[in-house]
C-alpha cells in the first residue's frame, strides 16, 4: 500500500481510486451539470469510468500519486458523512522531449458545490505532491467559461501561467468531428505552482 493511498482533511477522506468506484464515478462524470462548460465530454458508459481508474492506476504506479475517491468525512449540511463526492487527482504527465509535470484535476457532484469542498480537496492534493518531494511542477488547466474551477485554483495558491486559445491545424476554432482535444480552439487557462519554462508551458498548452 502506498504512502498516499489514504488521506484525510478537515471534512473529507481520500482513498486511492479503484474499480469498485466506477459506478460512483459514472454518476458524477455522467451528470450533465458537471460538464456544463464542455458538454460533449460527459461520460456515457461505465467503461469510460473504468478507463479513468486505469489511467489513475498507471500514474500511481509510475510516479506515486494519482486520483482519489473523495467522500464526506462529516455531514455537510444535507450531505451525509460517507457520501461519494467525486474525484481529485494529481496525475503525472510524461510530456514531449523529456519534459514532465503534474496535473491537478477535480470533478465533484453538484450536491457538494458551494461548500469549499473543491478547494479543500485541491489543497490536500497539492500538499501530497509537496510531501512526495517531486521536482516536477504542478499544473492545472481550466476553461474560462468555468469560473468556479478557476476560483479553486486561485484559492489553492496556484498562479496563472497562460490564458488563451490554441488554433486547430487548419485554423478553424473547433474541429468537427472531434479529432483533437475538445478544448482546442476554446479559451482556457493554465495555472502552475512555479514559473514554467517556455518549452514546458507550450507542452502543457498543447494538451488542450
Amino acid at each position: 500500500m502506498g504512502r498516499f493511498d489514504h488521506l484525510a482533511s478537515a471534512r473529507l477522506t481520500y482513498d486511492r481510486l479503484c474499480a469498485d468506484d466506477a459506478d460512483d464515478v459514472l454518476a458524477v462524470y455522467g451528470d450533465p451539470e458537471t460538464w456544463r462548460h464542455l458538454p460533449e465530454e460527459r461520460y456515457a458508459s461505465r467503461d469510460r469510468a473504468l478507463a479513468l481508474v486505469a489511467r489513475s492506476d498507471r500514474t500511481w504506479e509510475k510516479a506515486g500519486l494519482g486520483s482519489w475517491a473523495l467522500r464526506a468525512a462529516v455531514d455537510l449540511d444535507d450531505v451525509p458523512a460517507g457520501t461519494f463526492l467525486g474525484t481529485v487527482g494529481m496525475t503525472w504527465m510524461d510530456l514531449r522531449d523529456g519534459l514532465a509535470a503534474w496535473n491537478l484535476g477535480y470533478r465533484l457532484a453538484p450536491a457538494s458545490w458551494g461548500r469549499g469542498v473543491a478547494t479543500e480537496a485541491a489543497q490536500t492534493a497539492l500538499d501530497a505532491a509537496d510531501a512526495l518531494g517531486s521536482a516536477d511542477p504542478v499544473t492545472a488547466r481550466a476553461m474560462t467559461n468555468n469560473p468556479a474551477s478557476i476560483r479553486v485554483l486561485d484559492r489553492a495558491g496556484l498562479t496563472l501561467a497562460w490564458r488563451g486559445a490554441t488554433p486547430t491545424a487548419d485554423g478553424s476554432p473547433h474541429p468537427e468531428p472531434l479529432t483533437l482535444p475538445p478544448t482546442v480552439g476554446r479559451e482556457r487557462v493554465v495555472y502552475s505552482d512555479r514559473a514554467l519554462s517556455p518549452a514546458l508551458l507550450d507542452a502543457v498548452i498543447a494538451l488542450g
